[in-house]
């Protein structure tokens, strides 16, 4: 008989405990908003905590609730930083893609200016062989040199 009450007030002291271990748990994280000073201190005796130890686990509450604002601030900021490196990729592509279309303008500007350098060595080479075939003629027959066309000149300054 003894034994069934050590059990029964063991029983109905382990139930006090969890009932005030809850409340005590609800009003830290409720920053105490609905309790009296009273009801803290019969709290805290049924717990065997001391004031010392409120303090302790409301810091802890306190760090908890900043931790937690900040995770939530790490996600905005990791959505903005995966939105921003999005964004500088596709710039990147954009970028590549405009200098591979100079570089292949700066091909083709090459090729024109090396084409066009050949198109003068071979009007001024013209030109050359029109002045020594009107020495020749001018040499073979007496006559007087006439005058070479310049038409090749004015093309070539025109191109340069």
């Amino acid at each position: 008989m003894l034994q069934t009450l050590i059990e029964s007030i063991e029983t109905g002291e382990s139930k006090t405990r969890e009932a005030a271990q809850g409340r005590y748990r609800e009003l830290l994280l409720s920053d105490g908003g609905d309790i009296n000073a009273g009801e803290m201190k019969k709290l805290l005796a049924t717990l065997g905590k001391t004031m010392g130890d409120l303090r302790a686990d409301y810091a802890v509450v306190v760090e908890w609730r900043q931790l937690r604002e900040l995770g939530a601030q790490r996600e905005s900021l990791d959505e903005r930083v995966a939105a921003a490196a999005k964004a500088t990729h596709k710039s990147f592509e954009e970028l590549q893609h405009r200098i591979a279309e100079l570089r292949q303008n700066h091909h083709r500007v090459v090729v024109a200016d090396s084409e066009m350098s050949r198109q003068r060595d071979r009007a001024a080479q013209a030109e050359s062989d029109a002045a020594a075939i009107e020495q020749r003629r001018s040499d073979l027959f007496g006559l007087p040199p006439q005058p070479v066309n310049h038409a090749a000149e004015s093309a070539l300054a025109a191109m340069a």
